[in-house]
């Protein structure tokens, strides 16, 4: 499974405020600061987030974003689907556009046992699946 860079900062943006025990409301400043994720693409996935009802944005100057529902009802593939357009599109593991059991690429037959593994992963691990202390070490 090839993530776009989108999906890639959406989970790695929830994937962190999952693991920060230290904080509740996080500034898009702050986690562009921490994650090193350009300011405007930050600004728009959470709007993306905040419209899928993941996170909820607080105004003002102690303002940014929380969670907006249980970290255990929110799965990796969720998160996917908050932000891409076609996420229900499994794309090509050498990035051609159509590749299919009747169309396949060289490497099709080889790759779905592992794609299925990834699509599995992806529907059943949550944000409270994941351990901050094994996070923080990556």
């Amino acid at each position: 499974m090839r993530l776009s860079k989108t999906s890639e900062y959406a989970i790695r943006v929830l994937s962190f405020m999952a693991t920060s025990p230290e904080r509740q409301v996080f500034s898009v400043m702050f986690i562009h600061q921490e994650l090193e994720i350009p300011y405007k693409y930050l600004t728009k996935i959470m709007r993306m987030l905040s419209q899928a009802g993941m996170v909820a944005a607080t105004q003002g100057r102690e303002g940014g974003f929380s969670f907006a529902k249980p970290l255990a009802s929110i799965k990796l593939t969720e998160i996917v689907a908050a932000v891409e357009k076609n996420a229900d599109e499994s794309p090509c593991i050498l990035g051609f556009r159509y590749c299919n059991d009747q169309k396949p690429c060289a490497l099709h037959p080889f790759w779905l046992k592992p794609k299925s593994a990834i699509d599995e992963m992806m529907l059943g691990v949550t944000l409270a699946d994941l351990d901050a202390k094994s996070i923080r070490k990556v």
